[in-house]
């Protein structure tokens, strides 16, 4: 999701240990259906989803991540003390539309498949 990209961005420049991307199931094409097979699945097969988020502002965009939205971004946001966290807000809105309404693509992939029998 760009959405998060944008996150994460601005993470690693805090703190360029953050790796490029954090380790997660289905981040990347082909790998819903690669577990889908090595899970017993029959003719699995994989897509992709195309969508966008409107957002009404920044700080609609933002809140998600104040309340520790997502197991990552969660973490990440909470280790941070107040300097850190208005160092990142302000990295991701610099990165973004400064006013109004604004739209972000977003792209999921998927698998499908048959369980044996």
């Amino acid at each position: 999701l760009q959405m998060l990209s944008y996150f994460w961005n601005a993470a690693r420049e805090i703190d360029p240990s953050i790796p490029d991307d954090p380790p997660r199931a289905g981040v990347r094409e082909g790998d819903l259906v690669e577990r889908f097979g090595r899970a017993g699945l029959q003719g699995v097969t994989g897509g992709t989803l195309e969508t966008s988020v409107d957002y009404a502002d920044f700080d609609d965009y933002w809140e998600p991540f104040t309340g520790a939205a997502g197991p990552a971004t969660g973490a990440f946001y909470a280790s941070l003390d107040d300097a850190g966290r208005a160092t990142l807000r302000d990295m991701v809105r610099a990165s973004l539309p400064e006013e109004g309404p604004f739209t972000l693509p977003g792209r999921a992939w998927l698998a499908v498949g048959t369980v044996p029998g």
